[in-house]
Order: structure tokens, then C-alpha cells, then sequence
């Protein structure tokens, strides 16, 4: 498997082993694709159909607390003492 590879130098595949590293609480599982389990081919059509799509129409439901925080903690993490965001004219923020 490619995540037990020593040699894989895949962005992906690093940032995947990274992910499950410091989560140890995620496992990954092999599911035979061609058998008869329910919602299989549910799940198929619909992974099929979203890769069709030029948009991502996922909505995760976060909170703007918590992003807010995030991005306090972020700034302070950078060197802001304050973790307050100060709007740059041109920026993404405007």
C-alpha cells in the first residue's frame, strides 16, 4: 500500500501520513469497490457525479467563533502579539 511506503515522495500521500500521525483516532479502511454492499453504488454514482462539478458545494457548518479564533491564534502564532488581523489595502480580506 502506498501509505506504508517508504519511497512515495507524493505532497498527497505525505500530507495524508502527517494527518494520520498526529490523529490517531482516524483509521483508513480498504472497501472492495465490485460487491454487493448497501449504499456502494449509491456512493459511487455520487462521488462520480461530484467530480463532474467545476464547484465545491460542501457546506461544513462552521462556526465564525471558531474560525475567528483560528485565526487569532494564527496571528499570535506569527509573531502578533494582539492576534488581531490588520486589513492591507488589496488583500483577500477587503
Amino acid at each position: 500500500m502506498v501509505l506504508h511506503s517508504v519511497k512515495s515522495t507524493h505532497s498527497l500521500i505525505d500530507r495524508i501520513k502527517l494527518l494520520l500521525v498526529n490523529k490517531p483516532n482516524i483509521s483508513l479502511n480498504w472497501v472492495r469497490a465490485h460487491i454487493d454492499i448497501e449504499g456502494i453504488k449509491l456512493a459511487d454514482s455520487i462521488t462520480e457525479s461530484a467530480t463532474m462539478k467545476d464547484y465545491i458545494d460542501f457546506d461544513a457548518k462552521i462556526p465564525k467563533s471558531w474560525i475567528k479564533n483560528q485565526l487569532k491564534f494564527i496571528q499570535k502564532k506569527g509573531g502578533n502579539k494582539d492576534g488581531i488581523c490588520h486589513k492591507k489595502r488589496g488583500s483577500f480580506l477587503d
